[in-house]
């Protein structure tokens, strides 16, 4: 009971009973509840919810993301990307190459999103998790290729072992036969 009473205090509800004090409660919460959905403003999903709820559509606020600066875009990229290549200077380096390049690769396809817009006047998004699913991306088929390429060293070392055993056992064979003639 002294939580209670702390609560009646902070409340300003002195003289109320465990009911009244409900029902403040789920006054307050139905006053001062903020819902946030995310969801994509393309494709079936969107109608369906509208259909099946049309206060969703009647009392919300469309939030709009903004472009990112290419800096920002480079940071980022910088930050997720996933792989090494040689010494880590190397690696360093190689990585403000490729997060300058999945920046453009960004920028671009907003400029073409903008593009699209305006001929076809219809809207399309292109946010920042997009970006994000593009380094990811990245970093799969870069973890594929590197996989490859060292799968494909390891049977280029194997095949050269193989021709260096084959040519010592010719050279040892003719050898042999010299010796005996």
């Amino acid at each position: 009971m002294d939580e209670w009473d702390g609560i009646k205090s902070e409340v300003k509800l002195e003289n109320t009973t465990m009911d009244s004090y409900i029902e403040h409660f789920k006054k307050n919460c139905f006053e001062n509840i903020h819902l946030f959905l995310n969801i994509s403003p393309m494709g079936v999903k969107i109608r369906e919810y509208s259909r099946n709820y049309p206060n969703i559509i009647n009392y919300s606020t469309v939030v709009y993301f903004n472009e990112w600066p290419e800096s920002a875009l480079i940071d980022v990229a910088k930050y997720y990307l996933d792989f090494s290549i040689g010494s880590p200077a190397e690696t360093d380096a190689i990585k403000v190459d490729v997060a300058d390049v999945l920046a453009q690769i960004h920028l671009s396809v907003f400029q073409m999103v903008n593009k699209v817009e305006k001929e076809s006047k219809r809207k399309s998004y292109f946010t920042s998790s997009n970006y994000i699913n593009l380094i990811k991306t990245f970093n799969h088929y870069m973890k594929i290729k590197q996989n490859f390429i060292k799968d494909n060293i390891l049977k280029y070392k194997s095949g050269l072992v193989s021709i260096y055993c084959f040519n010592f056992r010719l050279k040892f064979r003719w050898e042999k036969k010299k010796l005996v003639i």
